[in-house]
């Protein structure tokens, strides 16, 4: 076809066929001009390549701000222990550091912000300065791994609280900051030890040695001295725990220490209780009236005055109240045998006058023996001699 003058000027220009990419051309001319548009393509790939790295260190970036940020507001939070919180800022967040705030710290800074959020609580009880405060966290840390410490489980944070509610209860009064911190750590380990030897966690372990020591007014030495014999018993060989022997002498100790029995006899008692089928409330009832029917002396009623007369014609109130002081074991046996003499009929009868409570006491009788190995298992008895050597092994407490 003819070319025409009124041709459109780049006509001739759309016929020609545009070459491949990288191939070569017949027309340099073309090829030339298409080199920008390559060299444009590779910088566009480029850039955006580098628009993804630069995506992928921003959220390093991220991460990294969400573990300064966590950090720093722990800190915060123990340097300004006994300030009061600032108001919130009411101006917006920008998105960065609301997502940084949303984002959650690893969990061993999690633990180590719980540890020292724990001991800022402490320290409004306390009132410790910094350098006083930064000793006992790491006196909690020592005991935390103590090898007697670890099959509790108890944890930094756990002992702290330990300590928090041991310093409400007055354990650690005084002014001396160094005593007080002394008195905390030494209660907070014997708990520690003290669970890993019951099987309890640190928690319910220091709230027994709390209430063994509020309830019959111990102090440490012989609280551990509970806590070993209660141990000890546990370890008998018969059908008894430790933790529950604990549990009862918390629950009703504080009748039998009033009767005149020393603390490793009050558990040695509620030991006896839980081996003869009681549970821990049951055992805990037959505890306390078992003690104070025994211990009433003067304050006897006219009815439990004739009922030990009709027990044994030796017995009167007085005569058994001063032999549960002097001798807690002999009497006791006497009354469970001549129990044991009457028929059942009178039994339940002479035990609901006398105890109030007569099932449990009923069900000693069935196993006297054990009573007396159990009470042979305290140091008391054992130095009155009427306990044999088999009878009472060496004890192997737990090491505070």
């Amino acid at each position: 076809m003819a070319e025409s003058k009124y041709s459109p000027p780049d006509a001739q220009i759309n016929r020609i066929e545009r070459p491949q990419l990288g191939s070569a051309s017949a027309t340099p001319g073309l090829a030339s001009s298409n080199e920008p548009f390559l060299e444009l393509n590779l910088a566009l790939t480029t850039a955006s390549l580098d628009i993804r790295l630069l995506v992928v260190e921003q959220e390093k970036l991220r991460e990294t701000l969400a573990s300064l940020n966590g950090a720093l507001a722990s800190q915060q939070s123990l340097l300004k222990a006994n300030t009061s919180v600032p108001a919130a800022s009411s101006e917006p967040k920008s998105k960065l550091n609301a997502e940084v705030d949303q984002r959650a710290p690893p969990d061993l800074l999690k633990s180590a912000m719980a540890s020292e959020l724990a001991m800022v609580e402490l320290n409004q009880v306390l009132k410790l300065d910094n350098i006083q405060l930064q000793k006992l966290s790491q006196a909690n840390q020592i005991v935390a791994s103590d090898k007697q410490v670890a099959p509790s489980g108890a944890t930094v944070v756990q002992l702290a609280q330990v300590e928090l509610a041991a310093a409400k209860a007055g354990i650690g009064g005084g002014p001396d900051p160094v005593k007080k911190q002394d008195d905390l750590l030494n209660f907070t380990r014997d708990s520690a030890v003290t669970a890993s030897a019951f099987g309890l966690d640190v928690k319910a372990a220091s709230e027994m040695l709390l209430g063994w020591r509020t309830a019959m007014k111990l102090d440490r030495g012989q609280s551990l001295s509970l806590a070993d014999a209660t141990n000890h018993l546990g370890n008998s060989g018969l059908n008894v725990k430790a933790a529950d022997i604990g549990s009862v002498v918390q629950q009703s100790g504080e009748a039998g220490i009033a009767s005149g029995l020393t603390p490793e006899q009050v558990a040695a008692l509620a030991a006896a209780f839980l081996n003869s089928g009681a549970d821990k409330a049951g055992a805990g009832v037959a505890l306390k009236s078992f003690t104070s029917g025994l211990a009433k002396g003067d304050a006897a009623s006219p009815e439990q005055r004739k009922a030990w007369t009709e027990l044994d014609s030796r017995f009167n109130p007085t005569m058994v109240a001063d032999g549960l002081r002097t001798d807690p074991l002999g009497t006791i046996n006497l009354v469970l045998e001549a129990l044991k003499k009457k028929p059942e009929p009178e039994q339940q009868s002479l035990t609901k006058t006398l105890f109030d409570d007569n099932g449990a006491t009923l069900e000693l009788l069935k196993k006297p023996e054990d009573v007396q190995k159990l009470f042979c298992r305290c140091p008391r008895e054992l130095k009155t001699g009427r306990c044999r050597s088999s009878q009472a092994p060496s004890r192997k407490p737990p090491k505070h």
